[in-house]
Order: structure tokens, then sequence, then C-alpha cells
């Protein structure tokens, strides 16, 4: 390869570096439902209403925020009609931050949600589309979200565990899920965040 092969091959090294997605990778530790249910809040099953992704006002992050419309708070504080759901990483323009084992949904989709607390809002470069109030973190990140197929069978994917740890209950009925979280919650070891606004 002459001189110049060479310097096209290195631009294009860099420029795949520089202008590809961000990728972070992770293994998590597996979570049972009794985990998720002694570190939330609360939780809910409701519909994915809106979704978008925004720079933070620092311009260090990308993250993505979800509207969901709750439908039935099974355990814990009502939290409200509506929440807000946020998570790092997302697509702006051509400008990606991939980050692994996020709680990623589908507009429309109907999801069961483990929350934590709600923490002070973020501010985006995008205020217009963002709320002003608390949002919530997903507990447990992918491990604390199930998405409600027509079935009626909840399940969870989209994250790495590590082999060895708690069983994770992936595939269950809705009404199962339902029965198991209002059983653990009932006799859960921890009181639980009490629920402020910002």
């Amino acid at each position: 390869m002459g001189r110049y092969g060479c310097f096209f091959a290195t631009l294009c090294f860099v420029a795949i570096c520089f202008t590809g997605p961000f990728v972070t990778l992770a293994v998590m530790e597996p979570l049972s439902t009794e985990e998720l249910v002694n570190n939330s809040t609360c939780i809910v099953i409701g519909k994915v209403a809106d979704k978008y992704s925004a720079w933070s006002a620092d311009g260090r992050k990308i993250v993505t925020r979800y509207r969901v419309e709750v439908d039935e708070t099974v355990a814990g504080t009502d939290p409200g009609k509506i929440v807000e759901v946020e998570h790092d990483g997302g697509i702006v323009g051509e400008t990606g931050l991939d980050v692994s084992d996020v709680p990623a949904m589908d507009t429309n989709a109907t999801v069961l949600l483990f929350l934590q607390a709600p923490r002070h809002s973020r501010t985006l470069i995008r205020p217009a589309q963002a709320s002003p109030g608390a949002f919530f973190a997903v507990t447990g990140h992918a491990q604390g979200r199930y998405t409600i197929a027509a079935d009626g069978i909840a399940r969870k994917d989209g994250f790495t565990v590590l082999a060895s740890g708690a069983r994770i209950d992936a595939e269950l009925s809705l009404m199962g899920l339902r029965t198991l979280i209002k059983r653990l919650w009932s006799g859960r070891n921890t009181p639980g965040d009490i629920l402020k606004t910002p």
C-alpha cells in the first residue's frame, strides 16, 4: 500500500471512530423480582405515549425520555396519571449514544415498570419537550421493565447479566406477575423511598 493508500485507510478509521455511535458495554448483576420490589418507590402498568431524545444542556450526554400514561399502580405510592422516565443514550440528528441494558420502550407499548423515586430533571437543549418537574428512573435498568404482549404475557429482555446470581423472572403472565408483586410488596424488607417532588 502506497503513502496515499495508508493515509486514506487512517482517515477512514478516524472517521469511523469519531462519527459512529459511542458504545458503552456492561454486564449487570441479576436482580430477582423481590430485589426489584425492595428497591422501588412504586410499580405501575401503563402505555408509552411519547418518547424523544435530546442533548443535555452541557452538551455532554444524550438522554431519552418517555411519557407513560399510568393505567394502574400495582404497588407503592401513586405517582399520578403521567410519569416521565429517562435513561442515558439515544440518537439526535446523526449522533448516537448507545448504552447497554437501558429500559428502551416503543411508543404505544404497554409496560410494567419498577420505578425509583423521582430525581431532579436534567435540563435539556430542547426544553419545549422537557417537563420541568420530576422524572423517574427504572429500577435495575432494563431488568425493571416488562413489555405486556396481547396474549397477557409480561416479558423483559435487552440486558446482559452474570451467569450466577438471582433468578430472573423473564416471562410471566401479567396476572401472575401482579400477584407476585403485591405479595412481595406486603412483606418487603425496606420501607422504600418517600415520593417527593423536586
